[in-house]
């Protein structure tokens, strides 16, 4: 076999090899699909609440949209009192802004960005 002739096949062997590896080296959870969801502002009349996915905290003027997933282990979190919020699975406390209060989770909620459009808040996941 000729150099040049073995070269092109081990560039090309090359080629499609790191072709291939492409999807491997692609973290599915990096690449955002940037889905929108829209509430009514008028549901928000509380000072936590529990909205689809979401819970949306209330502090005079000022919003925070969480995750109702709790960073422990996913449990879908439905309960406050005392303005902490509780997840009913194991008992991790977050404060209004998100914060672990008591664990077993150690992360804060998820906190997403929000856009307030005439009576509707817009979510941006």
């Amino acid at each position: 076999m000729k150099r040049r002739v073995f070269f092109k096949i081990l560039a090309s062997a090359l080629g499609f090899s790191a072709l291939s590896a492409i999807p491997t080296l692609v973290d599915k959870n990096s690449i955002r699909h940037n889905k929108k969801t829209s509430i009514d502002i008028s549901a928000i009349n509380r000072p936590v609440n529990f909205i689809g996915n979401f819970i949306i905290t209330k502090k005079l003027n000022n919003l925070n949209v969480f995750s109702a997933r709790c960073p422990h282990l996913g449990c879908n979190i439905n309960n406050y009192k005392d303005n902490i919020i509780i997840c009913p699975c194991h008992g991790s406390h977050f404060d209004l802004e998100g914060n672990v209060l008591r664990g077993p989770a150690t992360k804060p909620l998820k906190k997403f960005v929000y856009l307030i459009e005439s009576d509707k808040i817009i979510i941006s996941e």
